[in-house]
C-alpha cells in the first residue's frame, strides 16, 4: 500500500529500511559529543591526560599550568600530567608531572622554589649523608625547613623512596656517591665505589649502577650529585674528569663538598661542562659545640659579605638539632636560605624554579 502523494508519497518498505539507518546515524552524533567538565572527574587521570595533550587549551588553562610550570612542585616523578576540571569547568590540580615535556637539565627541572627576586643574601644548607638510618633520616626529611638541600647516600638501601619523600617534603635532593678517600683502603667507602685506580669505563659502569638505583623506574627527582667520602679521588683530576663528563648528558651539576683543601673536583667540573658549586664551610659530625657555632657565624658573615655562602653539615640528631634553631633565626637577620640551585654562581644559567612575588628588603611578602 502506498501513501497519499500530499503526505507520504514513499513506499513503506523503503521507509521501514531507511529509518534504521537514520536512528544509528543520530546515536553515533550523540556518542561523539563532547564530554561536560562535571564528567572528567570521573575519567581515569591517563584518560584526561591524554585529552589534554589532543585538545587546545583554553587561555585559562594554559595560564594556570604556566604558573605551575614556573614551580617545582613535589611530585614523584615527571612522567605524567594530568589535570581535572571542577563543576565551574576551571582547572584545579590533581597531579603535575610537567617535567615530562620540560627539557632544561635535571638540575634546573628538579629545582626547588626559590624567589630570584629577593634582595637578601642567599645561604644555602646542605646536610647529608642520609638514607642508612632511617630514625635520621625521618628527623632531617621532616624536621628542617623545605629549603635545606638533603643528600642522600646512593648505597642507602631504600634510596629512591628516600628521594622522593623528601622532594615530597619540599626539599632539593642530591645523590651522595661512594668515592675513594684519601686512607682507602683502611677507610673503604662501600660496594661498587669509584676508585682512582680503577679504569674509566669501570667508573663509569658502577656510575651507571648507583644512577640506576637512585633514579629507579620512575626518576629520581635529584639536582646534582656530590659525595662525603672520594677526598682523594676529588683531588685526582685525571680520573674525576670521565665521571663528571659522565654526568653531563642528563644535567645533573657537582657539589664540590670540599673533603680537602687540595680538592679539585670544582675546576673539573667546569672542565667537563656542568655546573658546579663549592661548600664554603663544612661541620663534620664530630665537631664540637664551640666550633659548630664559630662556623654557623662564619656562613652568616659570609653570606652577607659575598651574598651567598653553602654550608654542608654531616648529619646527626645533635646537628639537625642545632639546625632547627639556628635556621629559625635567619630572618632577623635579614638572611634568605635558599636551595642549592639558587646560589648566584649558578645564576648565569638560573637561579632556581622562580616564585613570582615581589618581597622587601626583609623577603617579605606584601
Amino acid at each position: 500500500m502506498r501513501g497519499s502523494a500530499g503526505f507520504f508519497p514513499v513506499d513503506w518498505r523503503v521507509f521501514a529500511l531507511v529509518f534504521p539507518v537514520l536512528l544509528a546515524g543520530l546515536l553515533c552524533i550523540s556518542i561523539y559529543v563532547p564530554v561536560p567538565p562535571r564528567s572528567l572527574n570521573r575519567l581515569p587521570v591517563r584518560r584526561i591526560a591524554a585529552m589534554v595533550r589532543l585538545a587546545p587549551a583554553p587561555a585559562t588553562v594554559t595560564a594556570h599550568l604556566a604558573r605551575l610550570h614556573a614551580q617545582t612542585l613535589p611530585v614523584d616523578s615527571p612522567e605524567t600530567l594530568a589535570i581535572k576540571a571542577n563543576d565551574l569547568g576551571q582547572v584545579a590540580l590533581a597531579d603535575v608531572a610537567l617535567m615530562a615535556a620540560d627539557t632544561r637539565p635535571a638540575w634546573q627541572r628538579y629545582a626547588g622554589p626559590f624567589n630570584p627576586h629577593d634582595p637578601r643574601p642567599r645561604l644555602a644548607v646542605v646536610v647529608g649523608e642520609l638514607g642508612m638510618e632511617e630514625g635520621l633520616s625521618e628527623k632531617a626529611v621532616q624536621s628542617l625547613p623545605g629549603s635545606v638541600t638533603l643528600a642522600f647516600s646512593s648505597l642507602a638501601p631504600e634510596v629512591h623512596r628516600w628521594l622522593v619523600k623528601a622532594r615530597g617534603a619540599g626539599h632539593e635532593t642530591v645523590l651522595a656517591l661512594p668515592m675513594e678517600p684519601l686512607d682507602y683502603p683502611t677507610s673503604d667507602p662501600g660496594e661498587n665505589s669509584l676508585l682512582v685506580k680503577n679504569t674509566a669505563t669501570t667508573n663509569l659502569e658502577r656510575l651507571k649502577t648507583h644512577l640506576d638505583t637512585a633514579q629507579g623506574d620512575k626518576g629520581g627527582g635529584f639536582i646534582g650529585i656530590t659525595t662525603f667520602s672520594g677526598s682523594r679521588l676529588a683531588t685526582t683530576p685525571s680520573a674525576m674528569l670521565p665521571i663528571l663528563a659522565g654526568l653531563k648528558a642528563n644535567g645533573w651539576l657537582w657539589l664540590d663538598a670540599r673533603l680537602s683543601p687540595l680538592t679539585a673536583s670544582l675546576a673539573t667540573a667546569q672542565q667537563a661542562g656542568i655546573p658546579a658549586i663549592r661548600a664554603d664551610f663544612t661541620l663534620a659530625e664530630d665537631t664540637s659545640s664551640p666550633a659548630i657555632e664559630a662556623t654557623l657565624h662564619a656562613a652568616e658573615h659570609a653570606a652577607k659579605q659575598n651574598g651567598f655562602a653553602v654550608l654542608v653539615v654531616a648529619a646527626s640528631p645533635r646537628s639537625i638539632n642545632r639546625l632547627q634553631d639556628w635556621l629559625a633565626t635567619l630572618p632577623g637577620k635579614a638572611i634568605a636560605l635558599a636551595p642549592l640551585s639558587a646560589m648566584p654562581p649558578l645564576a648565569g644559567i638560573t637561579t632556581g624554579n622562580p616564585v613570582e612575588k615581589p618581597v622587601d628588603n626583609m623577603g617579605r611578602t606584601p
